[in-house]
């Protein structure tokens, strides 16, 4: 390196413009691009160079991520890259990506299609969440695909486990200040993908937090006209012990006191 510049020979550099960047590539992908061209031992040597010349990460044995360890995003792209095309960052960190909260989470959260898995790299846990066709209501944001407001405060409702908590989303719903859009948007994916017991904690929380979230006036009308046949007594906090006081507005038996 001189002055902040890396050579590269011819080779690696003919390596580097077929690589995808952002993204999580193996050995055998580059083999099969370049053919008779590289023999396998000389890809594995190429792509070892490139690793110490920084321009890529390796993520395990014949896995490499297309990118820089500088990158100030790097944890949340290479999480991506773990859970493949369609993913975007979900949970606790999104509302971190966000600021929806002050903590960072020790965890990178990513939202997919089909696959839950978990991963250690670099001293950090990687957990990527199956959502099947809940994994909608994304953008990119900084060349980070994250999900949208709303979309996270709904993501955290379903799985509040990932997100610290129902005291994890009250935080978040705090500092969220929707607009009305950001609510018509929210209650779009309640309408099209929450059970009844969902909305009965959504509406209860939200009811309670009205004079600091000021939502439209519409939304809770709404949500419990949706849940007005509901016979579902919704437990506040489901892994805990259902003992509480019980809210009839909403069916909610609230067994921990979270707004």
């Amino acid at each position: 390196m001189v002055g902040g510049f890396v050579y590269l020979t011819p080779d690696e550099q003919e390596v580097c413009d077929v690589l995808p960047s952002g993204e999580l590539i193996s050995s055998l992908e580059v083999n099969r691009v370049f053919g008779k061209r590289f023999p396998r031992t000389r890809v594995s040597s190429l792509l070892s160079r490139l690793v110490d010349k920084g321009k890529l990460v390796k993520a395990r044995n014949g896995a490499y991520y297309v990118g820089r360890k500088t990158d100030a995003f790097f944890d949340y792209k290479f999480g991506l890259a773990l859970a493949g095309r369609g993913a975007y960052l979900a949970f606790a960190s999104a509302l971190s990506f966000h600021h929806l909260i002050t903590e960072k989470p020790g965890t990178v959260f990513v939202a997919c299609f089909n696959k839950s898995r978990a991963r250690e790299f670099g001293g950090r846990n990687y957990r990527v969440i199956a959502l099947g066709r809940k994994c909608i209501g994304f953008k990119t944001i900084n060349g980070v695909a994250v999900s949208t407001i709303p979309k996270t405060l709904f993501d955290c409702f379903l799985h509040p486990g990932f997100c610290g908590g129902l005291t994890g989303v009250v935080e978040a719903l705090e500092s969220s200040k929707l607009s009305a859009a950001d609510w018509m948007e929210f209650e779009g994916y309640l309408n099209d993908f929450a059970s009844n017991a969902l909305k009965q904690r959504v509406g209860f929380i939200v009811d309670s937090m009205q004079g600091e979230l000021k939502p439209p006036a519409a939304f809770l009308k709404r949500l419990k006209k949706s849940v007005s046949d509901s016979r579902t007594v919704c437990i506040l906090e489901p892994f805990l012990r259902r003992r509480g006081r019980f809210n009839g507005v909403w069916r909610v038996l609230v067994n921990k006191e979270v707004v």
